[in-house]
């Protein structure tokens, strides 16, 4: 992947909250994330069990696949009321998940269904709006290259 602009990674509410998340959905871009972070965990789970013969000696390491989870979170700018007002329907609602699209530029996008972990608002006198979000993956993340 050659060098991109950070300014390009763009958030997008799906219309949807179903988890079957993917590029066939209908996504709105409600904010360009000025810092932001995508971290792709897998915890292993330690299936080590004691090797015939090895008592005395070295036991190496067993994992299995485990937990798998996407967070993101991030800072920015809102793309004006409109974005505002969905984003804020959707963290007040009884269940703070969406259909999300997450888009790198020139590498390609991670799409599913993510729970709102929080939200932050702010604002100086004479600057934007400006917003804090973490949001954690609620069913499978699936990735489309460009």
């Amino acid at each position: 992947m050659a060098k991109q602009l950070g300014r390009g990674l763009l958030l997008a509410l799906g219309t949807e909250a179903d988890g079957d998340a993917n590029a066939n959905d209908t996504y709105t871009t409600i904010a360009g994330i000025n810092s932001k972070s995508l971290t792709i965990n897998n915890s292993p789970i330690d299936a080590t069990t004691p090797v015939d013969g090895a008592e005395a000696g070295v036991i190496w390491s067993e994992s299995l696949s485990g937990l798998k989870q996407m967070t993101i979170s991030g800072d920015g700018i809102f793309a004006g009321t409109t974005s505002l007002d969905a984003f804020n329907t959707l963290v007040l609602s009884a269940s703070p998940i969406r259909n999300i699209k997450i888009t790198v530029p020139s590498f390609g996008a991670y799409y599913g269904a993510f729970h709102v972990d929080s939200f932050e608002m702010g604002g100086e006198t004479e600057g934007a709006v400006t917003f804090s979000i973490s949001l954690s993956s609620s069913t499978l993340v699936t990735f489309v290259a460009d």
